[in-house]
């Protein structure tokens, strides 16, 4: 039923850079608040719950915020194929509750994120969050039931939107780094020669993609 296939990307697009639209769940741990929104199992928002923005401010630190148009920032991540099909940022994903919450007692949560392209293709996205740890872990399954090989590579985007700071040396944080970073388990590199970096004019915004896996996915 062509009606009800999820929408998926065209591979040859550069990332989305729109604000987000459709359904969010919500998942919260001890120490992390996350909004994840189904159309493309997209980040969309992160909360530091344990960090205030400053001695004065009681408030939260939002890390990403796909809804504020000053800070715009969203991380997502999927598969390309080379015969032009994507599991992407617009592809529909399917979970079974609207909110998922880090339970007394228990060291970790998972929540499954679920599409397919009516061709055979499944993906299974799992998130997984433990108990004082910041890290997101991302766990994707692939599950090719069709007659044929389905090459895909995978990749990672980080897109937000570029503010314009004027250095201060009355304000340290004007010459803070805002952008994409790898962490290689080892050490950090904030260059932007680890990814293709392109920016869209329309939107003003920074896309930061980087390719990480690329091979055949058989029956």
């Amino acid at each position: 039923d062509a009606a009800s296939a999820p929408a998926v990307a065209n591979s040859d697009q550069n990332p989305v850079v729109a604000a987000p639209v459709g359904k969010t769940i919500s998942i919260d741990t001890d120490v992390l608040h996350l909004e994840i929104g189904l159309t493309g199992a997209i980040v969309q928002k992160a909360v530091l719950k344990q960090y205030t923005q400053s001695k004065d401010n009681a408030q939260p630190i939002v890390l990403i915020d796909s809804n504020n148009a000053d800070s715009f920032a969203a991380l997502q991540s999927g598969y390309k194929s080379v015969e032009g099909l994507s599991i992407g940022p617009q592809t529909e994903y399917k979970a079974e509750n609207d909110h998922y919450t880090l339970t007394k007692g228990a060291d970790s949560l998972e929540v499954p994120f679920i599409t397919d392209d009516h061709n055979g293709h499944q993906l299974i996205r799992t998130i997984l969050l433990k108990r004082g740890e910041y890290a997101i872990t991302i766990k994707d399954k692939l599950i090719n039931q069709s007659s044929q090989p389905w090459p895909v590579s995978a990749y990672s985007d980080l897109i937000h939107r570029w503010q314009k700071n004027e250095r201060s040396m009355f304000n340290p944080s004007t010459y803070a780094f805002n952008g994409p970073a790898l962490f290689d388990g080892t050490k950090i590199t904030n260059d932007s020669n680890v990814y293709h970096v392109g920016y869209n004019e329309s939107t003003g915004t920074f896309y930061a993609n980087n390719i990480s896996l690329s091979g055949n996915v058989n029956g």
